[in-house]
Order: structure tokens, then sequence, then C-alpha cells
């Protein structure tokens, strides 16, 4: 079986709203080229925007994707979507399952209020990443998420469970509220990162986030290697090194902040 494979046919002017990309699942093909969506203010059928071709409606790719089509796997329980190209707002909001993969940069509220899977950008994403949906008080709940690039402003806020690696920097006003969780980030972080932390491990290399934390001793903990082992395993790409050192960092002056800060030291 090939998977279900969409390629844009028009020049997209306004935005597009793929929602019912989730309700592919056990859907035949003629079925889904006749699908609604709304383009602008107007309701198309899909066959008017997309050529569409393969039978394994589980297994999802999109390609000559752009920044104007909107909520691509939103509430998804697939197994698959492939893009290539740049997406818009809300791609992979309250998620379900299965794995998401963008050759691409996102817009704003990837990830909104993720429940599970797994969501891979080989690209940037813009600001919200992981936050909360409208109707929610808390973002992300659960799954994994590896950013390739930069991320913007207000991203990790109210995330309760879940692990984010981001390769690249992450924006201000962001990991806001943090209740729990696993985030890992390579490159700088802005302004105001961390404000009101509940619970949660934060692994980074820029060191000034620890102004309020109190420092533990650098060494080699022995969970790290298993988690790294495993992270790398279910992203299938070698995203952190298993042998790294860091200085820990716990013990903050708000005691209701309990969370813990690993810098990465080698």
């Amino acid at each position: 079986m090939k998977p279900i494979t969409l390629r844009t046919k028009i020049n997209l002017k306004y935005r597009l709203d793929l929602t019912l990309i989730s309700q592919f699942k056990n859907t035949k093909i003629n079925e889904i080229k006749d699908m609604e969506v709304l383009y602008g203010n107007k309701v198309c059928r899909l066959r008017d925007i997309f050529t569409i071709t393969g039978d394994d409606s589980d297994n999802i790719v999109i390609k000559s994707s752009n920044h104007l089509i909107d909520n691509i796997g939103k509430f998804f329980t697939g197994e698959t979507i492939t893009i290539y190209g740049n997406v818009g707002h809300c791609v992979g909001s309250e998620m379900k399952k299965g794995l998401l993969t963008i050759y691409g940069n996102t817009l704003d509220y990837l990830a909104s209020g993720m429940q599970n899977g797994i969501i891979k950008v080989f690209g940037n994403c813009g600001n919200y990443l992981c936050g909360k949906p409208n109707h929610k008080n808390e973002g992300m709940t659960d799954g994994t998420i590896y950013v390739s690039g930069n991320v913007g402003d207000h991203a990790l806020q109210r995330i309760r469970r879940g692990t984010i690696v981001i390769d690249g920097d992450i924006g201000d006003h962001s990991c806001i509220e943090m209740i729990s969780g696993t985030i890992v980030i390579k490159g700088k972080i802005g302004k105001c990162f961390g404000e009101k932390i509940k619970r949660g491990t934060v692994i980074i290399k820029d060191k000034k986030f620890t102004k309020k934390y109190k420092k533990s001793h650098g060494c080699t903990y022995n969970f790290f290697p298993f988690f790294a082992r495993e992270l790398n395993s279910l992203l299938n790409k070698k995203v952190i090194k298993s042998n790294v050192r860091f200085d820990r960092y716990s013990c903050h002056k708000d005691e209701s902040n309990l969370s813990e800060i690993f810098v990465i030291s080698n």
C-alpha cells in the first residue's frame, strides 16, 4: 500500500484549514477527494486544491506545503504524517498518537495541547510551541518533540509532561509555569526563561538561567546514558550524546520551585 499523498496544484492565496486530515483513517480515496475544507471564507473540495494519490489512509504525505496551511495533524490518531515544505499555525495541536515529521519551518502554536506521539521539525518554529489551547489551562501533556532549528517566544508554557529537544535557540518568556517534563536546549535561552516553574528537568548549555539555584557537583549521572539512548532511539536520530558531563543545580530560592537544572559542562 502507498501512503495518501497530497500535492498542492493551485497557488494558495488564503489560509487553508486541514484539520480534516485526522479524519482520513479508514476512508477510501474517492471519499477523501470529496471532503470539504475551508479555504479563506469559502468551502472547497479537497480535490480542487490537491492532487491526491495512494491508498494507505494511516500514512499521509503532503508535498509543496506552505505557511498558509493550518491545523495539519490536529487531533491526529493515525500512524504518520510527513510534510515537505513550510506549515502554518496549530500543526499537531492536541495530537493523540503517531509520528509527524516536518521538513520546513512552522508558524505559531505547533503541538498546542499535544497529548502524545512524536513531532520532528527539521527547521525553525514560531511562537507558542506546545502552548495552551484556548479552551485549556495546560499546554503539552505528553509526547516527544525534536526541533533542529530555533524556537520563538512564549514556548513551552504550562507543559505538564513530555520531552522536548531543541538544537537551536529559544525566545523570550519561554518555559513559564512549567508543571513537569524534560527539556533539552542546546542553544541560547531568551529573557524571562523559566519564571514560576513548578517541577521538571531542564538540560541546557546557557548558564545564565541558574542564578537563583544552588550548585551541586559536576559528574556523570547514571540515569543519563539510558535517557540519551532511549531518546535517540525514539527519534531515530542522535540528538544528544550519552557521555555528557553536567553541573547540576537545584534548590531554587523559591521553595515551591522543585525543578532541577543540568548545565552541560563538556
